[in-house]
């Protein structure tokens, strides 16, 4: 494991913050820059100064032998001990980094603590030293971190959680691998077998099954029979995408039937964030939400996850959303998070397609492990207009005038107002010419500079933390948030630029009464989008009543001549 992966893992505790991380992509070029910076400058005040030192541990836990590796940003000499540095960067100026401490950065404190308990196991004494670096006025801010004489224990806990978790999925799966997947009613309708039959063989050859079927023929009982037989018998997992929520209900009640049969699963189904939310805004923080303020303290402590997939006479519980609903109710919990806590273990989830072919919503048990997953699509006639739209994104100028407005006169908030006024001056310089024209559409190449839009997006990533820790203590806008809003936007067209061709046009629109003026990428071809969704999985299942001419719907959807059946 790494020393991320162990401060990362355990039990999770606390409350939910769905505001993006110190870690991944925020911030990750300035950090870069931050840290070939201070390595330069340290390696001129100290000869002896080391830059991305490596570091391996190892120790036994209850049978298992684990190796921990990492780097170290720093590591040089002070009288009789070793002194490790954590290098990270951020926007804020130096006036709000001055009141930093430990507890503002905690998994980098973790990090450094692990550093510092490895050296000492060694019998090398040891300090840290955090240094955080303002990328706004370049000043730096250092925080000394301790070693902590009981890191030995939670290193320990952190570790026996991990075993846990994983020794049990083993025997979840073996369970799985020895039981017998049971048709869903008492009788097969005409032609369900044979339809069971062809779904089966198609996955277990990992390919593409265009199923065009009436609708009445009992499609869905059909279809999950086969699928779940082969995934039961290969540790596959399923995920069902439909079109509308009234489809998940019938999926639901088939799996609730099958488990009524006796087979073990777990099954979960996604309802959206904004229709799942209980609070009065959908707000994931714990400071103005009373589900996410100690969500996770609360699941474990009631043991949500076991209640909702609990287990009685040998047949498993299959809940619903209204299911989650109710438990997150009872003990005040966010049920979004829920459902996405419980998709990590399940066996099926049902969800929409957004979940599991919008590159900007996929969740993260199909994009972390494609090939693991058996994709079912319904109603997939529908599935083209969706995908095109998931790569069209706005960006309009009315939301990018309100942020550079808004947060012109916080100057706390220099870095996002100075953001927004940039991407102002941006599309207004492209905006001007078509001034009482409409819209001009262009081929990608010719309207739209791809590294200018990937510029503004890692300015937002490197801002992201920072922002919400401002948002947190100084909310700037007084309903929504405008900002992220723009942020998210530009976000989304640099995922789109990153896999755009000639099936995708820029319309850089001006103001007409009708259409916010703005820019827009409008794709016209959903297969780029669809394409790496079905080439990741492992096999899929994609029916409808109307899935005629079938190469044309093959070709829509981007999958592979050699894995049609």
């Amino acid at each position: 494991m790494s020393v991320h992966d162990v401060v990362a893992v355990g039990p999770p505790s606390g409350s939910l913050n769905m505001a993006l991380g110190w870690s991944g992509r925020s911030r990750m070029a300035a950090g870069v820059a931050a840290h070939r910076t201070y390595q330069a400058v340290r390696h001129d005040q100290d000869d002896e100064f080391e830059a991305e030192v490596q570091v391996k541990h190892q120790l036994l836990v209850d049978g298992w032998e684990v190796t921990i590796t990492g780097r170290m940003d720093g590591l040089s000499r002070e009288g009789d001990h070793w002194v490790v540095e954590e290098v990270k960067s951020s926007v804020l100026g130096y006036d709000r980094l001055a009141r930093f401490g430990p507890a503002d950065m905690p998994e980098a404190a973790l990090q450094l603590r692990m550093y510092l308990h490895a050296l000492e196991s060694r019998g090398q004494r040891a300090m840290g030293r955090l240094i955080i670096i303002s990328v706004r006025d370049g000043t730096q801010h250092l925080i000394q971190v301790a070693p902590d004489p009981h890191f030995g224990d939670f290193l320990a806990a952190q570790l026996r959680w991990v075993l846990e978790k994983r020794e049990a999925h083993l025997a979840w799966m073996g369970r799985r691998r020895s039981a017998v997947v049971g048709f869903a009613h008492d009788e097969w309708r005409p032609h369900q077998e044979t339809l069971a039959t062809e779904v089966l063989e198609a996955v277990e050859r990992d390919g593409h099954l265009l199923l065009n079927a009436p609708t009445g023929l009992g499609k869905t009982a059909a279809v999950l029979y086969g699928a779940l037989t082969a995934a039961y018998r290969t540790d596959r997992r399923v995920f069902f995408a439909t079109a509308r929520t009234t489809q998940q209900a019938i999926v639901e009640d088939t799996v609730r039937r099958m488990a009524e049969n006796g087979l073990p699963v777990r099954a979960i189904s996604i309802r959206a964030r904004e229709k799942a939310c209980l609070n009065e805004v959908v707000a994931c923080r714990p400071d103005c939400c009373p589900f996410a303020n100690g969500h996770h303290d609360r699941v474990r402590a009631n043991r949500v996850h076991e209640a909702l997939w609990r287990e009685a006479g040998g047949v498993m519980r299959v809940p619903s959303p209204d299911d989650l609903e109710e438990q997150a109710t009872t003990h005040t919990v966010c049920p979004f998070a829920l459902d996405m806590e419980m998709a990590r273990e399940a066996d099926i989830i049902v969800g929409d397609y957004n979940y599991a072919f919008d590159p900007s919503r996929k969740i993260g048990p199909l994009a972390d492990a494609p090939g693991d997953w058996i994709v079912i699509v319904d109603e997939a006639h529908n599935l083209p207009e969706r995908a095109r739209g998931y790569a069209s994104p706005r960006l309009n100028r009315a939301t990018v005038e309100t942020v550079a407005d808004e947060l012109a006169a916080r100057p706390e908030y220099h870095g996002p107002a100075e953001l927004a006024a940039d991407i102002l001056d941006w599309l207004d310089a492209h905006l001007e010419p078509i001034d009482g024209a409409g819209a001009v559409a262009y081929p990608l190449e010719e309207g739209l500079n791809a590294r200018d839009v990937q510029r503004f997006a890692a300015r937002f990533d490197d801002m992201s933390m920072d922002y919400a820790l401002l948002k947190s203590e100084q909310p700037p806008f007084e309903e929504g948030d405008p900002f992220l809003d723009m942020g998210r936007a530009v976000s989304r067209m640099r995922a789109t630029l990153d896999g755009a061709g000639d099936e995708t046009v820029v319309i850089w629109r001006a103001s007409t009464g009708q259409e916010p003026a703005g820019l827009q990428l409008l794709c016209r071809d959903p297969a780029p989008v669809l394409s790496p969704t079905f080439g990741d999985a492992s096999a899929s299942v994609i029916m409808s009543a109307t899935l005629r001419p079938v190469d044309f719907y093959a070709s829509m959807l981007g999958l592979e001549d050699k894995r049609l059946v």
